[in-house]
């Protein structure tokens, strides 16, 4: 008695309930961004990042989409194959451009594993996706790609801290025990402490 077709739209899917043959009713289902999509793009834009889309989605799709993050300029390619993601961030990285790559499905694994860093928003254990993925997020909360981006930047300043710091200190110490200004024993003492130091400087990264 009942029947369910299946609708294709430009921006979504739609399924329609047929009761002997008499349209009764029609679901329409399509992709919506999060509420905080925008605002963490902005971020991202602010932060020095240009960001590129690489879509399966169709155009008519996809500019719906961009049309409600407003006038944020962002590079777009629909209808992407897998092949066409991964050589799209080949090609971005033969510009010399550093990249990472977000995704949520399997489709994206070639272009994650051709990306320097991979990201993947997973909610299972082991996929294709994620095993070639440099960072699994488990959920949707799309704010941990921007947070993930502070971590980084946070840990390599901290890191090149302690290089410098332990570095500079350390030829600074051999330079004053060469010219005799610092006794064997105090320039040990000197060399641990900046051992200690650097290493309690390296600590911060963790917090």
């Amino acid at each position: 008695l009942f029947s369910l077709t299946k609708v294709q739209g430009q921006t979504g899917i739609g399924i329609e309930l047929r009761l002997r043959g008499v349209r009764i009713a029609v679901f329409h289902f399509e992709d919506k961004l999060k509420e905080d999509t925008k605002t963490i793009l902005h971020k991202l834009k602010s932060a020095g990042l240009h960001l590129s889309i690489f879509t399966g989605d169709k155009k008519e799709a996809t500019e719906q989409v961009l049309q409600s993050l407003g006038d944020m300029y962002i590079t777009v390619k629909t209808e992407c194959t897998p092949e066409d993601k991964m050589r799209g961030i080949k090609t971005l990285r033969q510009k010399g451009h550093v990249t990472a790559m977000v995704g949520d499905g399997i489709n994206d694994a070639p272009a994650l594993a051709a990306a320097d860093v991979g990201l993947i928003f997973s909610n299972e254990e082991h996929t294709a996706a994620s095993e070639a993925a440099d960072l699994i997020f488990l959920g949707g909360d799309f704010s941990l790609v921007f947070t993930s981006l502070m971590i980084a930047k946070r840990t390599i300043v901290i890191a090149l801290q302690s290089i410098w710091f332990g570095i500079g200190l350390s030829i600074l110490g051999m330079v004053l025990a060469s010219l005799g200004y610092i006794p064997p024993l105090v320039g040990a003492l000197l060399q641990e402490v900046i051992d200690v130091s650097v290493i309690f400087n390296a600590l911060r990264a963790s917090r």
